[in-house]
């Protein structure tokens, strides 16, 4: 607590209990230690070192648009291969584009071009507003060029399924995902965020704790309120998952 003034002139601080928390992943971590470093004098560790030299690649790489999007069928504008390469190196991502921009191309082209970066499978769920999910399997037809496996929880008709529909569709979200050894390089799996209502503690255990690779918040101005439930089960969704992306147009 007595250095917590000099803590606070550090870029990102937050107290965490007892402990001084800082952002250590890309775009942040170079600006976080050289912060540290002027604010007390000293050399921070040479963990903390290559955090900051990662982060700085990975701003080089995005400014360049450095992403491997030859899978294209469509290829991908100026504007849309920047936003990939920033979702592919920064951990967490924010795509504010205005409508009509091609925001869900951009994410779908980052999630193949992650899986061929990282050399595995890579895992996703979609959450955003119930009218929106059966547009998500309409992308991937139009943009997924057959990598991306998709599971719509939804009805023919758009709607929100049952509890008990959801939990069959989750299953086989889970099983597609986590166990089969013919998946695609991506299994998708798109949902309202009205589903976490009921589903949040099964989500928490059979699919981010199964290993979730990404999280994608599509209308992600729908969670700016950071007091709202529906806000508040995101957070306790996204805490466990390494990628997350949020995406608007508003």
């Amino acid at each position: 607590p007595a250095l917590e003034p000099a803590y606070k002139r550090v870029f990102g601080y937050h107290r965490v209990g007892d402990c001084a928390a800082f952002p250590g992943f890309p775009p942040f971590a170079d600006r976080v230690v050289s912060d540290l470093e002027i604010v007390f004098g000293r050399e921070v560790s040479p963990e903390a070192k290559a955090l900051a030299a990662a982060s700085v690649l990975a701003k080089e790489r995005v400014a360049s648009g450095a992403v491997d999007l030859d899978f294209a069928a469509f290829p991908a504008f100026e504007h849309q291969r920047l936003s990939s390469a920033r979702a592919v190196h920064f951990p967490r991502a924010a795509l504010f584009l205005d409508p009509g921009l091609g925001k869900t191309k951009a994410v779908l082209d980052s999630l193949i071009a992650l899986t061929r970066l990282v050399q595995h499978p890579i895992r996703a769920l979609v959450l955003c507003p119930s009218h929106l999910v059966f547009n998500w399997g309409l992308e991937v037809d139009k943009h997924g060029q057959g990598l991306v496996g998709t599971h719509l929880l939804c009805t023919s008709s758009g709607k929100t399924p049952t509890k008990k529909a959801r939990t069959k569709l989750w299953d086989t979200f889970t099983q597609s995902a986590f166990s089969s050894s013919s998946n695609p390089p991506v299994t998708l799996a798109a949902a309202s965020y009205d589903c976490l209502r009921t589903d949040l503690a099964y989500l928490r255990s059979h699919v981010v704790g199964l290993g979730l690779d990404v999280l994608v918040c599509d209308e992600s101005h729908q969670i700016a309120n950071v007091s709202s439930q529906r806000t508040k089960n995101v957070a306790k969704l996204a805490v466990d998952v390494p990628r997350r992306i949020l995406l608007s147009g508003t």
